[in-house]
């Protein structure tokens, strides 16, 4: 797992920033943050509402 970009149509999967999103679910290894459609975890709220500004 290195900096690698994955884009799957509508996914990403950057090991390097963090960031694996697959539809609608996203797992973020950089920011901590693991959704999947109906809820999600994170360790920082703020970087979480970030992701969701984009």
């Amino acid at each position: 797992m290195n900096t690698k970009l994955m884009d799957l149509g509508f996914g990403i999967w950057d090991l390097g920033f963090g960031i694996w999103d697959s539809g609608f679910w996203i797992l973020d290894f950089g920011f901590w943050i693991l959704d999947f459609k109906t809820g999600f975890y994170t360790a920082n709220p703020l970087a979480c509402e970030s992701r969701y500004a984009f």
